[in-house]
């Protein structure tokens, strides 16, 4: 495989980000330790029960003591990443999706743009102390490439989407029960209807046993109709 020209045209300086808080927590999805996450609670709301801060203890210190481990944390909240990649040659520049969820574009040579892509599996996300994105990452024959064009605030816009998810599913639900409740009522007074057609036409042919037996034979056949499409 040949090497990437190393040129600060493809060295991108953008990183989206005026925040001077340096990335201290990756994600990259690799070596995920799998763990059970409580649903209800947001990622900080988790790693708070695991990792407390001394009354003693610097707020830098107390970060730099427990990055790795909130690291391993974040890997498995996240999980592996799923990446695609689109590359436009006029702008020697791919853009790039995580998970279908995190956008963003990286400038790559396009005389190594097809290696690129065949060879980069998994981005590095880095995130400051409050889980915001201040870079993202490809380490590629022996350079590093920032993206840019990605949105700090992913993070918690992501959970913020998890959280509501649930409602949503509760409210749906709730939808339908109410359709189910109201195609029940239809159908009882569509058969309260038709139970009044039927005594009236069993009176009227009385003395006919044809005229009843085909009076009885159309009103089946409209009620089997009407209940089929009310259960539609």
């Amino acid at each position: 495989m040949g090497g990437v020209p190393h040129s600060d045209q493809f060295q991108n300086k953008q990183n989206n980000s005026s925040n001077k808080l340096p990335a201290i927590f990756f994600w990259t999805g690799q070596y995920i330790e799998y763990r059970n996450f409580d649903s209800n609670l947001t990622f900080q709301q988790i790693v708070s029960k695991v990792f407390v801060k001394s009354e003693f203890e610097k707020t830098a210190d107390f970060y730099q003591r427990t990055a790795r481990e909130r690291e391993k944390y974040l890997n498995s909240y996240l999980g592996n990443q799923m990446v695609e990649m689109k590359y436009n040659a006029d702008k020697e520049t791919f853009s790039v999706s995580i998970n279908k969820s995190l956008h963003f574009k990286i400038k790559i040579p396009i005389n190594s743009a097809e290696y690129f892509k065949s060879s980069v599996k998994y981005f590095s996300v880095g995130f400051d102390q409050s889980y915001n994105i201040v870079e993202i990452t490809a380490n590629y024959s022996y350079d590093n490439y920032k993206a840019f064009d990605f949105k700090n605030s992913w993070f918690h816009d992501l959970q913020k989407a998890k959280a509501e998810k649930p409602e949503q599913i509760k409210q749906k639900l709730k939808q339908f029960d109410q359709k189910l409740l109201d195609q029940n009522r239809a159908k009882n007074a569509l058969v309260q209807n038709l139970g009044g057609m039927i005594d009236l036409g069993v009176a009227e042919a009385m003395g006919s046993k044809s005229l009843q037996d085909e009076v009885n034979a159309m009103v089946e056949k409209t009620l089997k109709k009407a209940l089929k499409r009310g259960l539609r």
